[in-house]
């Protein structure tokens, strides 16, 4: 009988250890991403173009810039804009093009017309989108985050410039200014670089010139037409930063009326003309302002820098298209300007959103007459975009303002009040008012936008306790929020449902870079293989992209993302432009994806495609390497290398499964004796 028992007791050890090992073996089935970083890179670096590019150039979707503050309704003025722009860069508009100054809040990217697939990359005719259902309402979070894109990708477009020989097209260095009248027999300089390839119809340096002067109208826009006058509540055109920037603000949201019967001075047919603009939310959000914050700051520093005085430092009319500064000129030129800007945004963070007793933004601040009163909710994730925008507009300033201690202070706040200790998580907002964390579910969004701010103050304090805590949350993020069977990570803790916006998902890419930044040892192989991974997954396999063009396979590559034309989900009659998704999820148990709103939220794809192309195409990216390490060993380093018995060989299996497995043996041995007694 006593043998009996202990048999039993064997088998059911023996049954308790196989139940634990599979369950950790559905997570071995992982093998981990099939794509490869340079895959990976280059989609980042296509799709954030394809969202740029179509929103701006070919949807409609905004504010045309014949209406813009330079032109004010003259297309004349505008047309010899553009031919100075083509003879500088050796590059001409595509026909019919949209170029709007100002982007609309979201829209449906359904293509209102069938597509003319053979000529729609010269004539942008057909690649409207219905704009049945657009939110045609301007918000500042829609023009900081698309202006941040203007500026990333004009860098990288006036980058270079090049020279042209009997129509063949060469790269010239880096810096290398028309000015400098480059010795090549028979050779034109033109600004910025060449064609994207052979077959390309324009040059880079065009586009690159277009986008620079959409972002210096939008900031012209925000200065000169819609600050808010803080005392009055008016929008009285009064705004002077370089004599007081603290006189008014831009709170969430305006709207405006529409002339669609006016005719553009030299045009030949009725274009829609915004008039009266007027304040529909006089609130203002710290997204709204963080925004607006890092696209000001980058164009600043971007502008103001010496190896731009090609684009920059002149008249404006001649070699050099864009003018100088007021000590180049006697007059405010587009560094000043954003600049200026800036320094505004600055004002109402510290008025409107600063608690100085503690130390922290917050979310919302509500306007009466004369003054901005801030709330009392902190946000973990867009506190911590706060301290990577405002990182961007010290590091322009070498911390004229003394923005690193905010900075230090926001960071400080993160960790003090919203961090566990014991697991890294962060709480998803704090509320000054009762003292205490929320208690919901922490998120993937909220750890990743703690992880970006906190990796932001580490690069200005060089204090090693925020890289410490920044690594904390990832180990959050990669231990309990880390889904090894969907290659995804949980939208929040405990959730078998997952849901991801634009947002989370850019937020989430952001972060893992800047792991991977750090180059350690440790962290630097699993953060790479993940953000690979969730890159394929979430971005790729999920839906979010809703249709690819050419430059990333198109219809042809396999990878389930159908061509701009065949994507007919959603009532798309004649096909979905290449941009993300609004809302996406995922069923954990079953792996099946779904969009549940096909909608293009215009600051979230933006802010996306701001953090795709800072990861594919960057200083970060054309510096970085590869981890040495395969998929199993960048595993076994983070976790620990495991035994070697098959089991044992899986990710995070632990001997405490073996011991609480022979306990309960035990418990169950102990049971049976005393029922034969």
């Amino acid at each position: 009988m006593k043998r009996n028992r202990l048999v039993l007791t064997v088998l059911i050890s023996i049954f308790l250890i196989q139940g634990f090992s599979s369950n950790f073996a559905i997570a071995a089935t992982n093998t981990g991403p099939t794509k490869s970083w340079g895959v990976v890179a280059n989609e980042s670096y296509w799709y954030s173009r394809y969202y740029l590019g179509n929103t701006v150039m070919m949807s409609g979707m905004g504010l045309h810039m014949v209406y813009n503050p330079s032109f004010m309704g003259n297309m004349t003025m505008m047309m010899m804009k553009v031919g100075t722009a083509a003879n500088l860069t050796a590059g001409g508009p595509a026909i019919n093009a949209w170029v709007i100054f100002a982007e609309f809040a979201s829209a449906t990217p359904k293509y209102a017309q069938a597509v003319d697939v053979i000529n729609s990359a010269k004539n942008f005719t057909t690649l409207r989108w219905d704009l049945s259902g657009a939110d045609k309402d301007l918000y500042p979070a829609v023009l900081g985050q698309a202006g941040l894109k203007n500026v990333l990708w004009a860098e990288d477009f006036l980058g270079w410039n090049h020279y042209i020989t009997n129509g063949s097209v060469t790269q010239l260095p880096p810096d290398t200014s028309p000015m400098l009248n480059y010795t090549q027999a028979g050779a034109t300089i033109a600004l910025g670089l060449g064609p994207t390839n052979g077959m390309d119809w324009n040059t880079q340096g065009f586009r690159g010139f277009v986008l620079t002067a959409e972002v210096i109208n939008k900031m012209k826009l925000l200065k000169g037409m819609i600050a808010v006058n803080i005392s009055s509540g008016m929008l009285d055109m009064g705004l002077d930063p370089m004599t007081d920037a603290s006189t008014h603000y831009f709170p969430h949201r305006y709207t405006y009326d529409i002339n669609n019967t006016f005719v553009p001075e030299g045009g030949m047919m009725p274009m829609p003309k915004p008039e009266n603009y007027s304040v529909v939310d006089s609130s203002s959000t710290l997204w709204d302002q963080l925004s607006l914050l890092w696209m000001s700051a980058r164009f600043h520093g971007w502008s103001a820098d010496p190896a731009q005085d090609d684009i920059f430092n002149g008249t404006g009319m001649g070699q050099q298209p864009f003018p100088g500064n007021m000590i180049q000129t006697g007059m405010p030129g587009p560094e000043d300007l954003s600049k200026g800007l800036a320094m505004t945004i600055w004002s109402t963070l510290l008025s409107g959103h600063w608690n100085s007793v503690s130390n922290t933004f917050v979310d919302t601040s509500t306007y009466s007459p004369g003054t901005l009163t801030p709330g009392n909710i902190i946000s973990t994730a867009d506190a911590g975009l706060a301290i990577a925008a405002i990182e961007e507009w010290s590091s322009v300033t070498m911390n004229m303002l003394g923005q690193n201690t905010y900075i230090a202070d926001q960071a400080d706040f993160l960790i003090n009040n919203l961090q566990d200790p014991t697991d890294g998580g962060f709480e998803n907002s704090y509320d000054l008012l009762a003292g205490s964390a929320s208690t919901s579910a922490r998120t993937l969004e909220t750890q990743a936008g703690a992880i970006r701010g906190l990796l932001a103050a580490y690069k200005v304090t060089n204090d090693a306790k925020y890289k410490n805590a920044a690594l904390l949350a990832f180990d959050f993020l990669e231990r309990q929020l880390w889904d090894d069977n969907n290659g995804v990570y949980k939208s929040s803790e405990g959730a078998t449902t997952y849901v991801y916006t634009p947002k989370s998902i850019g937020a989430v890419i952001g972060a893992l870079r800047e792991i991977m930044a750090l180059a350690n040892a440790t962290y630097k192989p699993i953060s790479h293989y993940r953000l690979v991974q969730f890159f394929e997954d979430a971005v790729d396999k999920s839906g979010f992209q809703q249709s690819e063009a050419d430059a990333t396979g198109g219809q042809a590559d396999g990878d389930g993302i159908p061509a701009p034309p065949m994507q007919t989900a959603n009532g798309a009659t004649y096909g979905t432009a290449p941009m993300p998704a609004g809302l996406i999820q995922l069923i954990s148990t079953t792996g099946t994806w779904s969009i549940t709103d096909y909608t293009y939220y215009t600051d979230l794809g933006m802010y996306a495609a701001n953090e795709f192309i800072l990861t594919g195409w960057s200083s970060f990216s054309f510096g970085y390497t590869s981890p040495t390490e395969t998929y199993q060993e960048a595993i076994d380093k983070y976790y620990g290398t495991p035994p070697t018995t098959p089991e044992a060989a899986i990710p995070g299996f632990d001997l405490a499964i073996i011991i609480g497995s022979i306990m309960g043996a035990t418990a169950v041995y102990i049971f049976l004796k005393r029922r034969r007694a």
